[in-house]
C-alpha cells in the first residue's frame, strides 16, 4: 500500500506537505495497526516458545518418574495456568467480533452430531 501511494503522489505530483496532510496521514492508522499486530505476534511467539519448554520439561520429568503424584499434580496446574495465560494474553480476535458471534458458535459447538462424523 505504502508502494503505491508513492506511486500516486509521483504520478499526481503532490507536493510533500501535500503528501504528508493528505494520503500518508490516513495511511497511518493502518501502519500502526501493522505494527501493532505484528509486535503481538512476536510477544506470542516468544510465550510459545517458554511453553513449549516447559511443557517438555514436564513431561521429560514425567516419563522419568522423578516426580511424586502432589508435585506432578502441582506442575501440571502451573502448566494449565501458563496455557491459560497465553490464550487470553493477546486474542488473535477483536471482543466485540467475538462477542457477536459467540452465541452461535457455541450453539455450533455444542450440536451432536457435528464433529466426527465420517
Amino acid at each position: 500500500i505504502a508502494v503505491l501511494l508513492i506511486a500516486a503522489g509521483l504520478y499526481f505530483q503532490w507536493s510533500l506537505p501535500l503528501f504528508l496532510t493528505g494520503p500518508f496521514l490516513l495511511f497511518f492508522p493502518v501502519l500502526a495497526a501493522g505494527w501493532r499486530n505484528g509486535q503481538s505476534h512476536r510477544r506470542a511467539a516468544a510465550r510459545l516458545e517458554e511453553l513449549n519448554a516447559i511443557a517438555d520439561d514436564f513431561l521429560q520429568a514425567a516419563k522419568k518418574g522423578e516426580l511424586d503424584e502432589v508435585t506432578l499434580m502441582w506442575r501440571a496446574r502451573q502448566l494449565q495456568t501458563a496455557l491459560y495465560h497465553h490464550r487470553i494474553a493477546d486474542a488473535p480476535v477483536l471482543e466485540w467480533i467475538y462477542q457477536y458471534a459467540r452465541k452461535r458458535m457455541e450453539k455450533l459447538a455444542n450440536t451432536p452430531g457435528q464433529f466426527g462424523e465420517d
